[in-house]
């Protein structure tokens, strides 16, 4: 039964909401385990933390990690159930119609505090585990638990206290498994003592090269390897920004930094260009190398390890920044980063230099071990690591932009979002309707037009409802509401106006996308400052070559990724439809009994989205509801999918249970994903997503070095190449591209479940054919109109290209 509410709990917040449930667990247990606060299961039922849901995965994550429960006591900070709630004080219900939780204030913490440190001082355990932000707010008064979680710490009063993710948020996030894992076994280790011990560290803030150059190349040509690190002025771009100074690591536990002067860079140049010496950092091939390269002027030589990429592969789902990265192979340091060492003055920042090397260098040393172990260290070496110059020079080569266009682009947007945007007031009858504004957003969608109501969880406030982007985004999946749509147009195009007619180029009339490899969990290129990966094609208009004797030169690998699953599956219907070089939505639409040449571009159509929402992980009713469709249909064709590719179904169902018995697929490169507490929809086309991306990996520095003279790469979206090329070499250069797009990929026919199949419909070995374009404007490189399909076939009989 419940306890009845001491008259000390008056005046808090949860007086009125269901509980208390008091602590319970081993009176003399050497750990303690605090959570957020009870849920529904323990108010209702049990009247005992930790017995719902979350509960049962506690217990199974203390079994892993060799902690008994039975040994442990379990409590939370607040005692009672905080329910999410409207401003009329209305508890929120989920989509099931039950009560949201969300997490307790400031104030319920406070008034719930003197019970904690009641069971604290009654059962004294050697160490704390807070479960999740705000149990480490209780103890450390920082939400951050990204940040913090893993190190052990002490409170004032000498508490030895280590935070971890609340089991609930694995429950919701299922890629922090391993973190918690980890945290657990460290914490099963830190009770068996009850300090905070840290190892010693030997950090040198102000070294020079005058009185410690000299013996920092003895020592870095004696270990084979140093870890680098530069501090610049505040920002990531080197043409506006300067190096302050360099740290430099060559054990672990010892770090050294260095004012950045004409003699630091000397002595760091000697280093950078010696090929006998590898060169490790974190983000240092995007940043650290970038930064060298465009300001000296020189490419990196030699070997060289960054571990964010390094961790990447091995963690694919995991934060890479350095202090999340530390909590796994140096949990001894406390997080630094932050005011304490970007604005507590030159020493503070020179002495976060030295630690910024000292934890990248042991944490290569942990993941390069875990590469090895993995499988990986082939994956990382001959295709990660080669990539990276190239995607710098990308990078720095630049798109020029067409200024005037971008200008009338810009007008044409606005124009268009204002025309709306006034057919939206008009129709709602407020002529002050701010499509920015979230309240009033909030109060249309979800008051007045009654649209699911979408939820962030805020760190203060708990649950709360919400328009950001990832709402909009599902909200336009779910509904086909005419006035949503109408807000979202206008928004996007707003967006669109600002993203990519405004951007700023440089005095050269160029703009510079990034490109990296260390986002996506599959391996697919990223790109930022400016997204070059997500122009929408109409306004790749405004993007032009470097002179009019210049032409952009586009190949895309065609429906790469169903070629590669229908390999892996050894699928015949798949491999005879792209032998027969068949349109795989119009053989796919002829499931229904029509023939395939009588097949409608709206039959097409429909087989398309229907296709790419099954491969994705799409069940019926959620195609159905996407596409405004009757479900029934969607099952009939889905049925008809089974039957046209009954080994590439098998190859989904296989999928499905090696993650139920391994909890992680892995792709003909060996590239691993991994999956814990559910399978979800990525698990369907992981592998073929990830194979097209490998396969990028390997051709784009082929391409590079065997481009003729001139033809410099500058794009890659997905599986399209976009080079910049003289026209007098234009040929050469299409011919260069289009075979190394095609080249043979034998891994991939070994990794087939059939490959003796495969090889009889591919004797000669298997590729992925690539389609060639051309363009006078990177829009032009794919012709959709009559005009540009025109062009397409003249410009190719003009420079004789036949491929």
């Amino acid at each position: 039964m419940p306890e009845t509410k001491p008259d000390r709990c008056r005046g808090c917040p949860l007086f009125a909401e269901a509980g208390p449930v008091p602590g319970s667990g081993n009176p003399s247990a050497t750990m303690m385990f605090v959570g957020e606060a009870p849920g529904r299961d323990e108010t209702r039922f049990s009247h005992r933390p930790f017995t719902g849901g979350s509960g049962r995965l506690l217990t199974a994550l203390m079994t892993n990690a060799g902690i008994d429960r039975r040994t442990v006591w379990l409590t939370n900070v607040v005692r009672c159930r905080p329910i999410a709630r409207n401003a009329l004080g209305a508890p929120l219900l989920n989509g099931q119609g039950e009560e949201v939780d969300c997490a307790p204030s400031k104030e319920a913490i406070i008034h719930c505090a003197p019970f904690l440190y009641e069971e604290l001082q009654r059962v004294r355990p050697t160490l704390v585990v807070a479960l999740g932000a705000t149990a480490l707010y209780a103890f450390k008064d920082v939400n951050t638990i990204g940040k913090h979680r893993g190190i052990p710490f002490a409170t004032a009063t000498g508490q030895k206290v280590l935070a971890t993710y609340h089991p609930a948020a694995l429950m919701r996030q299922q890629a922090q498994f391993p973190a918690v894992v980890t945290d657990l076994r460290t914490a099963a280790r830190e009770a068996t003592f009850p300090d905070v011990r840290r190892v010693a560290v030997e950090y040198s803030p102000n070294a020079t090269v005058a009185a410690d150059g000299e013996d920092l190349l003895r020592r870095v040509r004696a270990a084979g390897w140093i870890s680098i690190d530069w501090e610049t002025t505040g920002g990531t771009d080197p043409r506006d920004h300067q190096i302050v100074c360099a740290g430099a690591g060559t054990e672990p536990y010892k770090g050294e930094s260095y004012d950045w002067t004409d003699s630091t860079q000397r002595l760091f140049r000697d280093i950078l260009v010696d090929p006998s010496i590898e060169k490790i950092g974190q983000n240092s091939e995007d940043f650290d190398w970038r930064f060298w390269e465009d300001k000296a002027g020189e490419e990196i030589a030699g070997p060289s390890f960054d571990t964010l990429l390094g961790f990447h592969l091995v963690s694919p789902d995991l934060p890479k920044n350095l202090e999340n990265i530390a909590t796994y192979y140096a949990n001894d340091v406390e997080p630094w980063k932050g005011p304490k060492m970007y604005k507590a003055g030159h020493l503070a920042l020179k002495t976060g230099n030295c630690r910024d090397v000292d934890v990248t260098l042991r944490a290569a040393f942990g993941i390069k071990k875990e590469l090895r172990i993995l499988g990986l260290e082939d994956l990382y070496q001959k295709s990660v690591m080669p990539l990276q110059p190239v995607l710098r020079r990308m990078t720095r080569a630049g798109l020029r932009k067409d200024e005037v266009k971008a200008v009338k682009w810009g007008m044409a947007l606005e124009f268009s979002a204002a025309q709306n945007e006034q057919t939206l007031r008009a129709g709602l009858g407020d002529s002050t309707f701010n499509v920015q504004s979230s309240k009033q957003l909030q109060q249309l969608f979800y008051d007045r037009l009654g649209l699911p109501v979408q939820y962030t969880k805020d760190k203060n406030h708990g649950m709360r409802p919400t328009c950001n982007a990832e709402a909009m985004e599902k909200l336009a999946e779910i509904t086909h509401d005419p006035i949503f749509h109408l807000v979202n147009r206008i928004r996007t195009k707003r967006k669109y106006k600002s993203t990519y007619c405004e951007i700023e180029a440089d005095p050269r009339g160029y703009t510079h996308p990034h490109f990296g490899c260390a986002k996506a969990a599959n391996g697919r290129l990223n790109s930022w400052d400016f997204n070059g990966q997500n122009v929408p094609v109409e306004l790749r208009e405004l993007w032009i070559p470097d002179t009019d004797e210049h032409i952009f030169i586009s190949a895309d690998w065609s429906q790469v990724e169903w070629r590669v699953d229908m390999v892996l599956a050894a699928d015949e219907s798949g491999m005879q439809m792209f032998a027969e070089n068949r349109d795989m939505h119009r053989w796919i639409a002829s499931v229904f009994g029509t023939p395939y040449d009588e097949v409608t571009e709206d039959q097409r159509h429909e087989s398309k989205f229907v296709v790419y929402g099954w491969a994705y992980g799409r069940g019926a009713r959620s195609i159905a509801q996407k596409h405004n469709k009757e479900e029934a249909w969607v099952k009939t064709f889905l049925a008809g999918l089974e039957r046209r590719f009954p080994q590439y179904c098998a190859l989904r169902r296989m999928r499905e249970k090696q993650v139920a018995d391994t909890n992680y697929l892995a792709n003909p490169f060996r590239r691993r994903r991994w999956w814990y507490s559910r399978q979800v929809t990525e698990i369907y086309n992981f592998q073929a997503s990830s194979t097209a991306a490998d396969m990028m990996y390997l051709v784009l520095p082929k391409i590079e070095r065997e481009l003729p003279r001139g033809a410099t790469l500058r794009l890659t979206v997905h599986d399209e190449v976009v080079v910049c090329s003289p026209k007098d070499v234009a040929v050469e250069a299409a011919n260069c591209i289009r075979e190394n797009m095609q080249r043979m990929f034998p891994q991939i026919v070994e990794a087939s479940v059939r490959p003796e199949v495969v090889r009889r419909f591919y004797p000669n070995g298997w590729y992925a054919p690539s389609d060639v374009s051309f363009g006078t404007t990177w829009r032009q490189c794919k012709p959709k109109t009559a005009a540009d399909k025109q062009w397409q076939r003249d410009f190719r009989k003009q420079i004789g290209y036949t491929g």
